[in-house]
Parts: structure tokens; C-alpha cells; sequence
């Protein structure tokens, strides 16, 4: 039984991804997913991934758990009226 090899090309050119704003949602609008900007210091701002969404029983209160860039997740409070920025990869 012989074995038979085959060659694979591969590019060898790299796509850059940019994040840019498309939107400002409220926080009923998230979809886990989506990339928003959360503040991770004082007027610094991080876009983060939504990973999962949780919702306190009076709906005031939204729990989002989120991923950066660096694989580090964490969890942000957002109200039920704040304004989310939300980002899309061009």
C-alpha cells in the first residue's frame, strides 16, 4: 500500500481586522458576540467580546461577561438605560 502526498499553498499575506463603531445600543439590544467598549480604568476604554449576558429578575440590571483581546474575561454592570458603543470588524 503506497501513500500518496499532496501539497497544500498556502498565502502567505496576513488581513488586518479594524474595529469600527457602528452603532450605540441600550443593553436589551446585545447579542453575545458582539463587540462593545467597556471602561477597564479611569477614561479607558477596552473592546471586549460579549460572551455571555445575564438579567437580574426586575430587567433594570444587565450582567455582561466579556472576553478582550488577551483571552481575559470579566464581568460589567450595565443599567437598563445606559448607552452601549458598539463596534464591528472592517
Amino acid at each position: 500500500m503506497s501513500r500518496e502526498k499532496k501539497q497544500i499553498k498556502i498565502s502567505a499575506t496576513m488581513k488586518t481586522m479594524d474595529y469600527v463603531k457602528a452603532g450605540i445600543l441600550k443593553p436589551e439590544a446585545l447579542m453575545v458576540g458582539d463587540f462593545i467598549a467597556v471602561a477597564i480604568d479611569d477614561g479607558v476604554e477596552d473592546i471586549v467580546e460579549v460572551l455571555i449576558i445575564y438579567i437580574d429578575e426586575t430587567a433594570d440590571n444587565y450582567f455582561i461577561e466579556y472576553k478582550n483581546d488577551f483571552g481575559e474575561k470579566d464581568i460589567v454592570t450595565l443599567y437598563h438605560t445606559d448607552d452601549v458603543d458598539w463596534f464591528i470588524l472592517e
